[in-house]
């Protein structure tokens, strides 16, 4: 749950900063120095591992470097998608964004089973940093449209009033405010998600969870390529709405009995579903604000919809393993109720 908690943190302290930036800077090169930081952080942690030195504190480090690298990347991102794609067609190229996400979530780790004993460590090193190169000369060859700013000295009273002004859009618009709220209470109930794997393997082993965890990469995967094909509802907002009410309901089907093909069938379609919540949001976002407030007010966004998270990761397995757990188990005070209904047996274990 620390690492959950370091990932989230940026986007709470972070964003605000970051938004000022990518308004006011070259979005390819806030993307290119981005990339850098990371690559450099990965290549690090790589070696440390290799000298066997790695340690839990690197790890921390490390998760809280690239998170604040994402940020960055984030934003210029999805500041630059705008930029450079017709509105008519936003739908359908966060669509491909969300697909992209879903190939490299699927055949990364698949890859890098395969690759580790073939090439070694040292390979996977190499391939990493041929990749940001990659990545890196696609980004010098795009034309990005520049966003005009004010020439004014970056102070930190500049810093702030800049943020503000993003703060100021997004308060005058009631309906992106409650979005924005409907999201982040979304985000918290969401963390339920990382209880899967400790549910699977509270009554299946290790090679259930991999069937599991592949439902879900396949479900990411027709998600994001229907939602780049179809390029989403008319209204966004209905279709955000709509698919999130799915994502819940397959949260709460999830957890109904320790039954594997019900946990694999849920997880499918709550995985099914971000992809096409993801490119309803971020289109809606990107169509309803100019184009030179795009890094203040997705960082405001980001910002509360990430701020319950942290307090939420660290509550989250505390509460189930001594307060939700032992409720339903025998003597608990659900144990008759809940308990039974949702699997757990006379003796206090789950029964399948």
């Amino acid at each position: 749950m620390l690492v959950l908690v370091f990932h989230t943190l940026p986007s709470i302290l972070i964003a605000p900063i970051a938004g000022v930036l990518v308004d006011r800077l070259d979005r390819r090169l806030v993307m290119i120095v981005s990339d850098s930081c990371s690559a450099l952080a990965t290549v690090c942690m790589a070696l440390l591992f290799v000298a066997d030195q790695l340690m839990p504190w690197h790890i921390y480090t490390y998760t809280l470097l690239t998170a604040t690298c994402g940020v960055f990347q984030w934003l210029a991102y999805s500041a630059a998608v705008a930029a450079l794609v017709p509105a008519r067609h936003l739908s359908r190229a966060n669509g491909l964004v969300e697909l992209a996400s879903a190939v490299a979530g699927v055949l990364a780790p698949l890859a890098a089973g395969f690759l580790v004993g073939l090439i070694g460590l040292e390979g996977i090193i190499l391939i990493d940093f041929i990749s940001f190169l990659l990545a890196t000369g696609a980004l010098l060859l795009v034309r990005f449209p520049r966003v005009r700013s004010e020439a004014v000295q970056p102070t930190l009273l500049r810093f702030w009033r800049d943020f503000q002004e993003g703060w100021r859009y997004m308060a005058a618009r009631r309906g992106l405010l409650a979005l924005v709220a409907f999201n982040a209470l979304i985000g918290v109930i969401a963390v339920s998600e990382a209880l899967i794997t400790p549910l699977v393997l509270s009554f299946a082993d290790e090679q259930a969870l991999g069937m599991v965890l592949g439902a879900g990469g396949l479900g990411m995967l027709l998600g994001s390529g229907l939602i780049s094909l179809w390029g989403g509802p008319k209204r966004l907002v209905i279709g955000a709405v709509a698919f999130e009410c799915v994502a819940g309901a397959s949260t709460v089907l999830a957890g109904l009995r320790p039954s594997l093909p019900l946990v694999m069938m849920a997880v499918f379609m709550l995985h099914f579903t971000y992809p096409i919540i993801g490119a309803c949001n971020q289109t809606l976002w990107q169509r309803k604000t100019p184009p030179a407030l795009h890094g203040r007010v997705f960082a405001v966004r980001r910002m509360l919809s990430y701020a319950a998270l942290p307090l939420t990761f660290l509550l989250a397995g505390p509460l189930v393993d001594h307060t939700l757990e032992p409720s339903m188990q025998m003597g608990g005070i659900f144990a008759d109720s809940a308990g039974k209904g949702l699997g757990w047996g006379v003796d206090g274990a789950l029964g399948c």
